[in-house]
């Protein structure tokens, strides 16, 4: 059962954990948090994640599939301000640059940049990989059967930076068993918060720069974890 891979620590406690923010930095988030998303406690620990996960020190990418109040939660996180200088030496507040990709088989509104990219996650996660190789977050909040969460965590967990962060929304939503299996190959360890698992990528696991490589191994896992729970 998931629960025997599951950390101690949940929800807030699992966002200081998994993004090793200092406990003051997490409690400000929290607060923010509360007053701006009260309909959702997974809408709160993203906005939290996305805040205070470490990014790459260019360009943040951040991937999710399927959208809503979500994709809004993680821009407004992902803005993070900085102070920098002009040529003039006068001290400006800029926004660290990121890169947010929401899938999805639907036109929808999106919230100004953020990048939608249409089609099934088995289409459209490759179409991202092509121009962003490796990501830094990526959230599995689409469709919850047995293929698409198997392909979108294989997937995602090769393109991943080494300490980058997977999140699996409602990760108990079926009982087909997609997630503690994902588990048990990648020998890992989950925290929860808000309903979402939590699995931090060892800094040891390289990311796969072939993405054609990743897709199909995430396919053949897929196809196989998916035969494996219809027999």
């Amino acid at each position: 059962m998931v629960h025997n891979r599951q950390h101690i620590a949940t929800d807030w406690d699992a966002v200081r954990k998994v993004t090793g923010a200092p406990a003051t930095k997490v409690n400000e988030c929290q607060d923010e948090a509360e007053k701006r998303w009260k309909t959702s406690s997974f809408q709160k620990y993203l906005y939290g994640l996305a805040k205070l996960m470490p990014l790459e020190k260019h360009t943040g990418v951040v991937v999710e599939t399927g959208t809503g109040i979500s994709t809004e939660v993680l821009r407004q996180g992902l803005e993070r301000p900085v102070i920098v200088y002009d040529d003039a030496g006068e001290k400006q507040v800029a926004t660290l640059p990121f890169v947010l990709c929401s899938v999805d088989s639907e036109e929808k509104d999106y919230p100004l940049g953020v990048k939608f990219v249409k089609g099934t996650s088995d289409s459209a996660l490759s179409r991202i990989a092509m121009e962003h190789p490796i990501w830094d977050i990526f959230i599995h909040d689409s469709e919850h059967d047995v293929f698409t969460q198997t392909f979108e965590m294989e997937f995602a967990w090769r393109v991943l930076r080494p300490g980058g962060l997977l999140v699996i929304n409602a990760y108990t939503w079926d009982e087909h068993g997609a997630f503690e299996q994902f588990l048990i190959r990648k020998k890992q360890k989950f925290w929860s918060a808000g309903g979402a698992g939590l699995i931090r990528k060892p800094s040891t696991v390289q990311s796969t720069l072939d993405w054609s490589l990743a897709w199909t191994r995430a396919v053949d896992i897929a196809t196989a974890t998916r035969t494996s729970t219809e027999g």
